[in-house]
């Protein structure tokens, strides 16, 4: 099959339905079967996409501003999240209502250690399970499993035993579904 947007794709879900992609006028939510592409938000360009593992919900984080946005297609709801007035980094998804973060500096260098951000209750607190290595950038959680985390100069990919890396710099757009 051929998908033809009018922009430029940014992100595919998960479950391999949605894709998020830019145009002129915002960012979009277009499902890959057909229909009318969502409007999602008008002033995040340029923005990261990280989608919950059940692809039922995303956040678009801008690195250089700080500021972050957790959309739901299935409500058409768009809301900020502002960490407390802290200025942090979205790492990726932790579990289905959690986001791994960093404390991000005036220069938007994440720092200091992993914390996990539950978004329904503003609430953070230190993980209860193992931490992603410090020079983990943003993680990507795929379908059973599956796990991408990014660096600066590497891509791990992760399934229970197996682990694949890239040595390279690389964007991760999502995770095809086998």
């Amino acid at each position: 099959p051929f998908l033809s947007l009018p922009g430029y794709v940014v992100s595919i879900s998960p479950d391999g339905e949605k894709t998020i992609w830019e145009g002129p006028s915002g960012t979009f939510l277009t499902n890959i079967r057909g229909g009318e592409a969502e409007l999602v938000s008008r002033d995040f360009p340029g923005a990261i996409v990280f989608w919950a593992p059940d692809s039922s919900k995303l956040v678009l984080h801008q690195g250089y501003k700080g500021d972050t946005k957790l959309y739901c297609p299935q409500k058409g709801v768009c809301r900020d999240l502002d960490f407390g007035g802290q200025s942090y980094k979205v790492l990726g998804w932790h579990g289905q209502n959690t986001l791994w973060v960093r404390e991000m500096t005036n220069i938007y260098r994440a720092i200091g250690p992993h914390l996990v951000y539950n978004i329904d209750t503003g609430e953070l607190k230190p993980p209860e399970d193992e931490l992603s290595p410090d020079w983990v950038e943003c993680l990507f959680p795929g379908p059973e499993g599956a796990l991408a985390l990014k660096g600066t100069s590497k891509v791990w990919m992760l399934k229970g035993e197996k682990t694949f890396e890239l040595p390279v710099p690389g964007v991760v757009l999502g995770w095809i579904p086998d």
